[in-house]
Formats: structure tokens, C-alpha cells, sequence
């Protein structure tokens, strides 16, 4: 419990710090494009990302990545079954990003990505401020 409460006391920071970054207009002009696919397809974007996480720095720009493309609301992505008449979602409404995000395993994923890498695992344990570093 104290370990999870360590981790989201970081996460939560890395967060603030990406939303100080989230001023890109590149990448809001990437995102606001969203293209055609449906949310289960990003969701399982999302997760691949996820795990490819390999350090700090990688995790740090997923997390500001994720946080921008949050931001733009005009992002929708249909559900697979949408249109069909498949409601086995049991969702009639697109999702946005955000969302998607949240429906989706990515955040677990992340978590357990970090884990595995040593300099985060330790730096999660330790519970310092990343600033004071």
C-alpha cells in the first residue's frame, strides 16, 4: 500500500510536469487528425506503448504524450461494434481520448514497466522528490 501510494505520489508529479509541457501545437495538430480507427485499435496502441517503456525519460514523455492527446477534446474514436447495431460494449457514445485511455490497460501496463526497470523501481521505493535529486 505504501509502495502504491510512493508510485502515484511520482506519477502524480510526472503528470504536473507534463502538463506544464502539453504546449505543443505539433502534436495537437497530430492528434487532431485521429484518423479512423476505432477505440479498442488505440487502446491497444496505447498498451503497446506501454510496454515498450524503457526508462525514465521514455516513461516521463509517454506519460506528457498521453496527457496532451487528453487535451484535445475534439478526439473520438468509434467503438468496433458502433454502427452496426452491436452494442456489446454497452456504450452508445464515442470515446475520447481520454477515455480511451482510462478504458484500456495502458496505465497498468506503464506501471508494471516501470517495475521492471531498476532506476525506476528504486526511485519509486526511495519516495523522494525528483527535484531534490
Amino acid at each position: 500500500l505504501e509502495i502504491m501510494s510512493l508510485f502515484s505520489g511520482k506519477v502524480s508529479h510526472l503528470m504536473r510536469d507534463a502538463q506544464r509541457g502539453a504546449n505543443s501545437a505539433a502534436e495537437r495538430a497530430q492528434t487532431a487528425a485521429g484518423g479512423s480507427r476505432t477505440a479498442d485499435e488505440l487502446a491497444a496502441e496505447l498498451e503497446n506503448q506501454a510496454r515498450r517503456v524503457a526508462g525514465p525519460q521514455a516513461a516521463a514523455e509517454l506519460l506528457m504524450r498521453w496527457v496532451e492527446r487528453s487535451e484535445v477534446p475534439q478526439n473520438i474514436f468509434p467503438l468496433a461494434g458502433m454502427g452496426s447495431g452491436d452494442s456489446s460494449h454497452g456504450l452508445a457514445e464515442p470515446l475520447n481520448f481520454h477515455q480511451v485511455l482510462l478504458r484500456s490497460q495502458a496505465l497498468e501496463l506503464l506501471l508494471e514497466a516501470c517495475g521492471k526497470q531498476p532506476v525506476l523501481r528504486s526511485d519509486i521505493l526511495r519516495g523522494g522528490d525528483p527535484e531534490k535529486d
